[in-house]
């Protein structure tokens, strides 16, 4: 075939194909406006755009978002932060590159506004979790030099009144009072603040080669949406907020508990009130690890974030716990310790609430196949309350 002939295309589709891939004004629009169309296309590592209420982007879906729906099911698929903003849109040209550099504050606060719309169950606490950093960031440093605190009270913003909120002030359990909390809500502000609490952490070097948005981001993904601990691991049917309770005999989940409960009183190892507020080297949270309850232990199994309510660990260092399941999560990466008999340590994923609704119909789709009944007849199946058996694990 002739070469010219293979190139050619009609009129309409040639007009079609263009008005679909180039933008021949955007060269004439100034900086400022450049940067707000970029804003549109340029989503960031664990952003999710599914077109939910509070998206801009439609049908713009992240690769990562379409990646929660699925992870914890295909073995095959593979977490990924790569995203336009970072690994895109900078090395497109070096006019893009320095409007990115020149207005990361910017691209990345829209970044956060948009995801605290669109899922403030996640980003929220993410915020909340950062004002508690901030709060016992000043506590360590009045303890270690009250001087520096007295130095610096003049210097201080909001960002403490904020901090010394209790979640439980901020956030409430219900869904339908959240919604309609979150309706009112002022994202911008809420972002803002976040901006403002890491600055007052932040080092000066910090600040100057990084944005107070992308810090606030790179804090809420790496400290809140990231989660690090030992995992236990034991197939159990568990629901959020929950409690049952275990017994530890294993050498490696001896390890476990007395790693959790290390920063924690005698009394609370005792049987006793476990008081985290006074506890600075844990931030003032509850103890907490991975409980990995699919029955392979591998990357992108689900599992969950589990508290521990009570404990008391004995001389030989069995223990028995209450636990409570506070967030589902994917395992993003794991590995063993050495030299604990095989006691795992795991990086996990906490899921939009999106996405754990979408793996709880799965979960249910995949329970009534494989007990190939009438949907119906498993209404109130989770209604009680579960029974362990006599391994690891104790009585609810």
């Amino acid at each position: 075939m002739n070469s010219d002939s293979s190139m050619s295309t009609s009129p309409s589709q040639t007009t079609s194909q263009t008005s679909l891939r180039v933008f021949t004004q955007f060269n004439l629009l100034d900086d400022d406006l450049q940067a707000l169309i970029l804003t549109f296309i340029a989503d960031t590592p664990f952003d999710e755009h599914n077109g939910g209420t509070g998206t801009v982007r439609g049908d713009l879906a992240s690769p990562f978002a379409s990646l929660l729906s699925s992870m914890v099911y295909n073995n095959e698929e593979h977490f990924t932060t790569r995203s336009t903003l970072t690994h895109i849109l900078p090395f497109v040209s070096k006019k893009f590159y320095q409007l990115i550099k020149e207005r990361s504050n910017t691209f990345w606060k829209e970044a956060l506004v948009r995801n605290l719309k669109s899922d403030p169950s996640l980003w929220k606490q993410g915020v909340l979790d950062l004002r508690n950093e901030v709060k016992y960031y000043f506590k360590r440093q009045e303890n270690n030099n009250p001087q520096i605190i007295n130095n610096n009270n003049n210097n201080k913003t909001d960002t403490t009144e904020h901090s010394t909120r209790t979640q439980n002030e901020l956030t409430n359990n219900n869904d339908d009072e959240n919604e309609n909390e979150n309706d009112n809500e002022d994202w911008n502000k809420l972002a803002d603040e976040a901006c403002q609490l890491i600055s007052s952490i932040s080092s000066e070097t910090v600040r100057q080669n990084n944005s107070n948005a992308l810090l606030a981001y790179r804090y809420i993904t790496n400290n809140y949406i990231r989660f690090s601990a030992p995992v236990f691991h034991m197939p159990h049917d568990m629901r959020l907020g929950h409690a049952f309770g275990l017994h530890f005999f294993e050498p490696r989940y001896r390890i476990l508990i007395a790693h959790v409960m290390k920063h924690f009183s005698v009394e609370a190892k005792s049987g006793g009130t476990i008081d985290p507020h006074n506890n600075l080297m844990n931030n003032g949270k509850m103890p907490q690890f991975i409980y990995e309850h699919h029955p392979k232990l591998m990357r992108s199994a689900p599992a969950y974030i589990v508290e521990v309510k009570s404990c008391v660990i004995y001389q030989n260092g069995r223990a028995d716990v209450i636990l409570v399941p506070v967030a589902k999560v994917a395992i993003e990466t794991i590995h063993e310790i050495p030299n604990t008999g095989q006691l795992f340590y795991a990086r996990v994923l906490r899921l939009s609430k999106s996405a754990v609704r979408r793996s709880e119909a799965r979960n249910s789709m995949v329970l009534r196949r494989s007990l190939n009944v009438d949907p119906n007849d498993l209404a109130g199946l989770y209604d009680d309350d579960d029974d362990d058996d006599d391994s690891e694990s104790g009585s609810d």
